[in-house]
């Protein structure tokens, strides 16, 4: 059984062509059952993407040829046929877009919850601090609810990588300044 959230995050970051984050996502997402072959080969169709575009491509083929043994005739909530087919060039300019329930995955347009969970795998894959992504997605929520969007718009950019320096950049001292104004609420109580 695998979480929803993670796998939309882990199809997102795929589609993105940040595949380290990818794999990290999709290996978060098979926590709760890792041997499970659709999660794994996930997580390996991800890992051959992520060593096909640092052009390793003897382990991109090696990871690419795990990745398929393990999806063909494994069921799972992700729609694999596309992938499966990538898996064969390994293009990283051009990865899969992919579906989760029957809905593709859009990383330009992903639900607060995916978003937060995309942004924490590319800050565990060695990109930001996981706990500046982690707070700007709990205050994404709180400005979505406050019909703002500021946070997630900077996630959203930070997850598909666009300017994403300059994006964390921003988002870091965003989430500094909210930071500073929480503790300074707490000190007057």
């Amino acid at each position: 059984m695998s979480d929803h959230d993670g796998l939309v995050a882990g199809c997102a970051l795929l589609a993105a062509s940040r595949f380290d984050a990818a794999r990290v996502a999709f290996a978060r997402a098979s926590s709760a059952d890792p041997a499970d072959p659709h999660l794994v080969g996930l997580v390996a169709a991800a890992a051959a993407f992520a060593a096909a575009a640092r052009g390793d491509d003897r382990r991109a083929g090696r990871l690419g040829a795990r990745a398929r043994r393990r999806l063909d005739g494994a069921a799972g909530a992700v729609d694999t046929g596309p992938l499966r087919a990538a898996l064969t060039d390994l293009d990283p300019v051009d990865p899969p877009r992919l579906a989760v329930a029957e809905t593709p995955v859009d990383p330009e347009s992903l639900s607060l919850d995916a978003l937060g969970r995309a942004a924490r795998a590319v800050a565990a894959a060695g990109d930001p601090d996981e706990s500046v992504v982690a707070d700007a997605a709990r205050y994404a929520r709180a400005e979505a609810a406050a019909g703002r969007g500021r946070f997630a718009t900077l996630l959203t950019d930070v997850v598909v990588g666009r300017e994403a320096g300059l994006a964390y950049g921003r988002l870091r001292s965003l989430v500094e300044r909210r930071r500073a104004r929480e503790r300074d609420v707490d000190g007057l109580f």
